[in-house]
């Protein structure tokens, strides 16, 4: 009976932090698309919505709840375990940082495509940003992160800021090794002259190579991570299956202090080899 309330809490809890975190999001981007919002954005930083917070302690909470209940049979031990939730969000932090940072390379290489185009047509450096926007509007929304970096770019450009300084500034915020060595290239080729359309444009197939490796590499190593993680999560589904089938067979686990210290070092395991494989499979290119 506790075991069925505290779960329904749990849930609920969880259920409604998503609901009230995806009301927020879509305020937050009305409101952005609706004001013309600009948000310069640092892309090693990312900051948690109380909502989404909330959001992903729950997730947190009702999955080690349901793990540690399994493996224990005990509600008010899975309960006090499960107050550790309130570190995930710490710990989905870099997982965040690295997705942002993901989007904007996957939406810049389209921002390259454009650039290499305007170019190669003629255009100089600065109409070749410009036009670009124009470009990217066609794929993408106003709230984009794309969008809102050559939106700024637009804006200060029209201020009579230096192209260099507006590149230099979108290259430091980004924290991204392509899109700062494009940017710092773009600059370079400012003061050349004759060869600043053969420097460009080669900068730009040595930086969409890179993505088209990257990419190839992280579809190679995609189902080895599915692998990996099937692997991990094999002895949560035996304990599950001999709890439905065999209960009396896996009884003396929960019942006897070596069955309580054998499961411990299971769940020790479990962690370590989810550490393990993802650093395995964790390729930088």
């Amino acid at each position: 009976m506790v075991f069925n309330l505290v779960s329904i809490g749990l849930i609920t809890f969880t259920v409604l932090s998503m609901l009230i975190d995806n009301i927020v999001v879509a305020r937050q981007t009305k409101a952005i698309v609706e004001q013309h919002i600009l948000f310069p954005k640092d892309y090693s930083e990312y900051h948690f919505r109380l909502s989404e917070r909330l959001k992903y302690i729950g997730m947190a909470a009702c999955l080690i709840f349901a793990v540690v209940y399994l493996f224990y049979r005990s509600t008010i031990f899975s309960l006090i375990v499960a107050i550790a939730a309130i570190f995930y969000p710490k710990i989905k932090l870099p997982q965040l940082i690295k997705k942002q940072q993901d989007n904007l390379i996957s939406q810049f290489r389209v921002a390259l495509n454009s650039i290499d185009t305007s170019i190669s047509s003629g255009s100089s450096p600065t109409n070749a940003i410009l036009d670009t926007l124009d470009d990217l509007y066609r794929m993408y929304t106003f709230d984009s992160d794309i969008i809102q970096e050559f939106e700024m770019m637009k804006s200060k450009i029209e201020m009579n800021e230096p192209l260099a300084d507006v590149l230099l500034d979108f290259a430091q915020r980004s924290h991204v090794e392509d899109v700062q060595n494009f940017c710092h290239v773009f600059i370079s080729s400012l003061q050349t002259g004759g060869k600043r359309v053969e420097i460009i444009r080669s900068a730009i197939a040595g930086i969409v190579e890179k993505m088209e490796i990257k990419k190839e590499i992280e579809l190679m190593i995609a189902e080895t991570k599915f692998q990996a993680n099937i692997m991990v999560l094999m002895p949560i589904f035996i304990m599950l299956m001999l709890s439905g089938i065999a209960p009396d067979y896996v009884e003396p686990l929960f019942t006897t202090i070596f069955g309580k210290i054998a499961v411990t070092v299971v769940i020790i395991m479990i962690i370590t080899s989810y550490k393990l494989s993802a650093k395995i499979v964790d390729i930088e290119v």
